[in-house]
């Protein structure tokens, strides 16, 4: 019984190493390109992170089928912000959208890929003064 615990542990613990290509769109250009993120993601507290990690986020939604690492709308005064970023639990397929809306104008980014799961590096410790 105490294999099926620590396999537990160890399954609600994980880093996503994602690539595939990133697409943006903004002041009258667009292209194309491939990329390669890694987010670290532990269930069991619900937090996330990304590359150096240097902030820990909320996941926004876990389902048996599905992460949704963010789903977040920011509006400001003179800006708009809107991200997704979900990866399917049974394929691996990625998908990410970035808008920003701005008095510079609008720019756009959507990623799609693949992630598969690598041991979890864990979540850095910062040295704070307060």
């Amino acid at each position: 019984m105490g294999y099926l615990l620590a396999a537990a542990a160890v399954a609600s613990t994980f880093n996503l190493v994602c690539s595939g290509e990133v697409k943006s769109f903004g002041a009258g250009e667009a292209g194309s390109e491939p990329f390669e993120k890694i987010y670290r993601v532990d269930l069991d507290s619900g937090k996330w992170c990304e590359g150096e990690c240097s902030e820990q986020k909320p996941l926004a939604k876990v389902t048996g089928i599905s992460l949704t690492l963010e789903d977040e709308l920011t509006e400001g005064a003179t800006s708009r912000t809107e991200r997704m970023s979900m990866v399917s639990r049974e394929t691996g397929e990625f998908v990410s959208k970035s808008i920003i809306l701005g008095s510079y104008g609008k720019l756009s980014l959507y990623y799609s890929g693949q992630c598969e799961a690598a041991p979890f590096s864990g979540f850095p410790e910062f040295e704070t003064k307060f």
